[in-house]
């Protein structure tokens, strides 16, 4: 699993996210996200362990 951030679009760093909500067991998918108030609001699927289920993750 990785997630890149940018702050212009146009340099790039992958996040290390190890203790987050992406990097629990089975596989979790980030398919769209867009601006939500003050952060980010990424949707998508998480595929744990009792099957796939929709998911929706915030930033501040």
């Amino acid at each position: 699993m990785a997630v890149w951030t940018s702050p212009d679009g146009v340099t790039w760093a992958e996040a290390l996210d190890t203790a987050g909500a992406l990097s629990q067991p089975g596989s979790q998918l980030i398919v769209g996200a867009t601006e939500g108030g003050p952060g980010l609001v990424a949707v998508g699927s998480d595929g744990g362990v009792d099957g796939v289920k929709a998911a929706v993750w915030t930033s501040p």
